[in-house]
Formats: C-alpha cells, sequence, structure tokens
C-alpha cells in the first residue's frame, strides 16, 4: 500500500534490494558492493549515490532510515549523495545516464 501523503512507497527489504539491483545493473557493479562499508572504485561510489536518489526519490523513507539501510549512520552522507546527483547531467554524462534508466526501471 503506498503512502497517500507523499504518494510514495514504502521501504520494506524486497523494495530496497529491487532498487539496489537496478542500480547495480546499470553501473555494472554488484549490489553487496554497493552497500559494502568501504568505499570501492569511482564507479561504485557513484552506484552508492545513484542508490541513495532512488531510494529518496522512490520510496517514503526519510534520509535517516536511508542512511540506516545503506549501512551509514547519518543522514548528510545521504543528502550530500543526492545533492552530488543532482550535478552529474553536465558533470558526469555516463553516471546520469545510468541513474536515468536505473530510475525509470524502478516504477511506483
Amino acid at each position: 500500500m503506498m503512502d497517500t501523503l507523499t504518494l510514495r512507497a514504502p521501504l520494506t527489504r524486497d523494495r530496497f534490494d529491487l532498487i539496489r539491483q537496478a542500480v547495480a545493473r546499470h553501473f555494472l557493479v554488484t549490489a553487496h558492493d554497493i552497500t559494502a562499508p568501504n568505499r570501492g572504485t569511482p564507479q561504485v561510489a557513484a552506484a552508492r549515490l545513484a542508490l541513495y536518489a532512488l531510494l529518496y526519490e522512490r520510496t517514503s523513507a526519510d534520509l535517516l532510515t536511508i542512511a540506516r539501510w545503506c549501512g551509514r549512520y547519518h543522514h548528510t552522507t545521504v543528502l550530500d549523495g543526492i545533492q552530488r546527483t543532482r550535478g552529474w547531467e553536465v558533470s558526469a554524462p555516463a553516471y546520469w545516464q545510468a541513474l536515468q534508466a536505473a530510475l525509470r526501471e524502478v516504477t511506483l
């Protein structure tokens, strides 16, 4: 059942896994790498930021909840990541295209 106030789906384990898999596919990384505690490669770091953005866009979860589900402990990490993805259209077109493809794949 969708949250009627935000018109976004609640964050469940299935929804988290669906979004994480979509991001992994489009960024050509593993789903495990995205939420691993280390920083990984630049590609993995970009996928992690995309995961934050998609979870925020496609679920009713707040920033702190997203941070906890992704193995981070502070909501500002997620906020900073979401803000960084907004500049990708100009600064990193390949990442922007991957983010948009994952966004199209993950529907409500």
